[in-house]
């Protein structure tokens, strides 16, 4: 795999002849790119803003019928990069390019992706019902292909919009569900964490410490030691809500632990 500097002097060559590569030339740079994108994104480095910035381009650059899975990925690498980076307006255009992409592509599981982190930075950009729909057809799309793990993932996110716009006990409805779903799909253990974490915090805010304290207790505990940056944000969250919770309900000198 080249550095992330050659990466950048291909990124360059390729966008100067876009309109003139062939049709197998520019799917094995996609393919490539998604890869890169995707290492980029677990191990960033000082040019990683630069990578993203220029992939991002060159994407934007190439024909609406070059459809692949991997201009799916790496449309959705950047919009994550930008999510992560505290840009979601920014990532709005590439996770929407991806949706795009994928229905045109028809393949379930990369549309049911592309909507799921969609619905997320609208989510987080404020635009709660664009996120709400996108959620919904993430789930119909889910649902309809047998994808547990990925019917499992929508709840949940769908769950921690609810609780965004204040509807505690109709978010709480919808992490349970991603317990019901962990029961029979292993893949699904770490989102059930995520799930129990969420019922915290929509328990804290509805007064309902019991069922709260009985959510954060439980993800704390089965928690592995985290080692990804996602994993030490979950972890983070977990024990905060936990805290929160334990003030609550005057447990001063477990709050402090």
């Amino acid at each position: 795999m080249p550095s992330t500097q050659d990466f950048l002097t291909q990124l360059n060559e390729f966008s100067a002849r876009i309109g003139a590569a062939s049709v197998a030339e520019t799917e094995a740079w996609l393919a490539e790119t998604s890869r890169i994108l995707a290492t980029a994104l677990a191990s960033p480095g000082p040019q990683t803003p630069l990578l993203f910035s220029n992939a991002h381009e060159a994407l934007r650059r190439l024909p609406p019928n070059v459809v692949t899975s991997t201009r799916v990925q790496a449309l959705l690498s950047v919009a994550q990069f930008l999510y992560v980076s505290g840009q979601p307006f920014a990532g709005l255009d590439p996770a929407a390019d991806a949706v795009a992409c994928a229905r045109r592509l028809g393949d379930a599981g990369d549309l049911r992706r592309a909507l799921t982190f969609h619905g997320i930075i609208l989510a987080d950009t404020g635009n709660l019902p664009g996120a709400i729909e996108c959620f919904a057809e993430a789930l119909e799309v889910a649902r309809e292909s047998g994808d547990t793990f990925g019917e499992g993932s929508v709840w949940n996110n769908l769950g921690a919009t609810l609780i965004y716009a204040a509807q505690y006990a109709e978010a709480i409805g919808c992490l349970e569900r991603v317990i019901e779903l962990a029961q029979t799909d292993q893949r699904l253990s770490s989102i059930r964490l995520q799930a129990l974490s969420n019922i915290a915090l929509a328990s804290l805010h509805l007064e309902d410490f019991a069922r709260g304290l009985r959510a954060a207790k439980s993800a704390v505990e089965a928690a592995a030691d985290p080692k990804t940056p996602t994993e030490l944000l979950s972890r983070v969250l977990s024990e905060s809500y936990y805290t929160r919770l334990l003030l609550e309900v005057d447990s001063l000198e477990r709050a402090k632990e």
